[in-house]
């Protein structure tokens, strides 16, 4: 699904828990994961997010979000 840029919200991960992210922006809180695609293109770990990046989010129903 094609997502409007200005559905992005910009957040930090702040701690990471099998393959689910807790990201916080300035506003609040959310469990996020990584899109299937970005899965399936990592070449390796380093592909992977760490904490303290920025990433870009797509807030989806009950608070949760995706990373487009």
């Amino acid at each position: 699904m094609k997502q409007n840029k200005s559905n992005y919200i910009i957040a930090r991960v702040v701690a990471q828990y099998r393959g689910k992210y807790r990201v916080i922006s300035g506003i609040k809180e959310f469990w996020a994961e990584v899109t299937g695609k970005t899965m399936y293109q990592a070449v390796s770990q380093l592909d992977y997010l760490v904490v303290g990046d920025l990433v870009n989010i797509v807030e989806l129903e009950y608070g949760t979000g995706s990373r487009p």
